[in-house]
């Protein structure tokens, strides 16, 4: 972003293995721009495991609510959704390839204001130890209204 704008906020999260193969999440996430804009996301996912043995195979489905205070209708700055809905269920797929690593790839419809549109995800994961992980991943979501694709690196340290 050439404006410079800068983002602080906040991400709660909450998951519940209801089952030992079925679960749910929810998250929430509250982020104030530095040009006096807020976005609120709010996130409710399920996961049912079809297949614990290699491959491990899932459905998932989730539901996302985004909005922000001040809308942008010509996208600049950035694209602003203004009481966005986003529905999704898809499958996913996880394959260990060493003791360390494993690979994972998704595939999923979705439904975005009345449009229809993919989502695809894929990644390697590093497990160091029990503790240090590092992901490696992909992400396409999104429709004609609103998409993004994202590369991401992220390591996580369990305490």
């Amino acid at each position: 972003m050439t404006d410079r704008i800068v983002l602080s906020g906040f991400v709660a999260e909450a998951y519940w293995q209801l089952f030992s193969h079925w679960a749910i999440s929810g998250n929430y996430q509250l982020f104030n721009y530095s040009d006096d804009n807020q976005k609120v996301t709010a996130t409710v996912a399920s996961w049912l495991t079809l297949k614990m043995k290699n491959p491990h195979l899932a459905a998932y489905s989730y539901y996302v609510y985004e909005d922000f205070d001040k809308i942008y209708m010509s996208s600049l700055p950035y694209w602003t959704p203004d009481k966005l809905s986003t529905s999704s269920v898809g499958l996913n797929v996880k394959q260990p390839v060493s003791k360390f690593a494993q690979i994972e790839a998704g595939y999923g419809v979705t439904r975005q204001q009345g449009i229809n549109s993919n989502n695809f995800n894929g990644g390697v994961t590093f497990n160091f130890t029990d503790f240090d992980i590092l992901y490696l991943s992909y992400l396409k979501t999104g429709s004609k209204v609103y998409h993004s694709k994202n590369f991401i690196v992220s390591f996580v340290h369990r305490f």
